[in-house]
This record gives C-alpha cells, sequence and structure tokens, in this order.
C-alpha cells in the first residue's frame, strides 16, 4: 500500500508529532505540524493567529503536493481539510 496523504489527530501530547516525524522518515513523505501554519510565532507575533487568508494559503500549497503528513486539531479550521480526505 502506498501512502500519500495522511492526517494525524490526537488530544495535547499524545504524540502526533513523534507519530508523523517516525511515518515521514519511514516512507519519505513530508510532515507539517499545523501548529506552526496556525500561529503567528514570530518575535513580533509569537502566540497570536496568523491571518486568515495567509494561514488558508500555506494550508492550501501543503494539500496540493502529492503527499504529505499533517498533523494537529483545529476543527473549525480543518472542515475544508478533512472534505478533501475523504
Amino acid at each position: 500500500m502506498e501512502y500519500k496523504k495522511i492526517h494525524i489527530i490526537g488530544g495535547p501530547g499524545s504524540g502526533k508529532t513523534y507519530c508523523a516525524k517516525i511515518i515521514s522518515k519511514r516512507y519519505n513523505i513530508p510532515y507539517y505540524n499545523l501548529d506552526n501554519l496556525f500561529w503567528d510565532n514570530t518575535e513580533n507575533g509569537y502566540g497570536l493567529r496568523k491571518p486568515n487568508n495567509k494561514r488558508d494559503k500555506e494550508l492550501s500549497n501543503i494539500l496540493n503536493k502529492d503527499k504529505y503528513i499533517i498533523e494537529g486539531v483545529y476543527y473549525s479550521w480543518l472542515k475544508k481539510v478533512l472534505k478533501l480526505l475523504i
């Protein structure tokens, strides 16, 4: 079986990032932590949400790839992601 698009969800501290790294290495699929897309963690904006248009564009760029692993849970934001994965 060839894995192409994987979304890992789970509670805080449940090992989502750990699992994504292992699967990424084993199957040579890039992984993306949705926290990095959702939050602006620059020096001037640490802990603030990124503007919707910026994070949606970043997410679209990932979803347009042939292979990816995304990990994280942002239910209201990810409805469109889950629709694409089904």
